[in-house]
């Protein structure tokens, strides 16, 4: 993994003179090389940090810089998706691609096509006949079509039907391995699990928790059928560098705990099966779950 592309500090921004702050000191970094998720509730002002790395915003204070000294707003080296400019919808698709290819100072053409053929989007369709879905591939296509170093997208997957978001995901992984800096703005923690490197939790104005999603990087889940008593006993070498799951475990139920990252399962596992205590399930604590835990 490569060092910061792009440098939040400090961010305040609200909407309005007299308006609640969206964002309050927030800072982070993307990174180069990196996918990255910024998760966080409706409101929490995901897209709104988006516009400010792209300079469509100012902050009330603090900074945005790229790395390389660059301006955000009209960057070649940026591709964004946070807004869905529909200008010429009387154009084709690849006409429209070819439209906005022209701010920039490569030749776009391979990579466009490459993009519409993986996507399935027919560059000969009227934009303004395009459904939902398509208008959205039109837009990431737009987006990645002249390969940025800096990729922010804001929920680019969310009219896209499984099989393009695949597609999408496969797409940006090429993008990081090539070595851009990717943020991706996003609700969809399923597709989140396995995609990206690092995911960063909005809540209040700032980051409250960065989470690495990847499962050699979280928390993981045991489950034995038997009472807590009993695990409790057979890992009582083990038992007190365990995570707190904060859930009561009702009397009968199995054994459910969490443990760190760092904690090697196998000792703990042979130690169950030598007792007699079968193991129900370990795997990854859901992502999903690790958001509502206080940081």
């Amino acid at each position: 993994m490569n060092g910061a592309a792009l440098v939040a500090e400090g961010l305040v921004f609200g909407y309005g003179k007299r308006g609640r702050d969206v964002l309050r000191g927030l800072g982070c970094e993307v990174r180069s090389g990196e996918i990255a998720a910024l998760v966080g509730a409706n409101g929490a002002g995901k897209t709104t940090l988006l516009r400010l790395m792209t300079g469509l915003l100012k902050p009330r204070s603090g900074t945005v810089r790229r790395a390389d000294g660059g301006p955000l707003c009209g960057n070649p080296a940026l591709g964004a998706l946070v807004s869905s400019p529909l200008c010429w919808r009387s154009l084709r698709a690849g006409e429209w691609l070819a439209a906005f290819a022209r701010f920039y100072p490569r030749d776009c053409a391979a990579r466009r096509r490459e993009l519409c053929e993986r996507l399935d989007l027919d560059p000969s369709a009227p934009v303004e006949r395009l459904s939902t879905g398509n208008l959205q591939k039109l837009h990431v296509a737009r987006a990645l079509q002249h390969s940025p170093d800096l990729v922010l997208l804001d929920e680019p997957t969310s009219a896209l039907d499984p099989a393009s978001r695949r597609v999408f995901w496969s797409i940006l992984g090429e993008e990081a391995e090539r070595g851009a800096a990717i943020l991706v703005s996003s609700h969809q923690l399923d597709e989140l699990e396995q995609a990206v490197d690092r995911a960063l939790l909005l809540k209040e104005g700032t980051i409250a928790r960065e989470v690495a999603p990847r499962e050699t990087a979280r928390p993981w889940r045991l489950a034995v059928d038997a009472p807590e008593e009993k695990v409790a006993a057979c890992l009582a070498a083990f038992w007190p560098r365990r995570l707190d799951a904060g859930a009561r475990i009702p009397a009968g139920a199995p054994c459910v705990s969490d443990w760190s990252p760092d904690e090697d399962r196998n000792p703990i596992l042979r130690a169950l099966l030598e007792a007699g205590l079968p193991v129900k399930s370990v795997g990854p604590v859901p992502l999903s779950e690790l958001w509502g835990r206080e940081p």
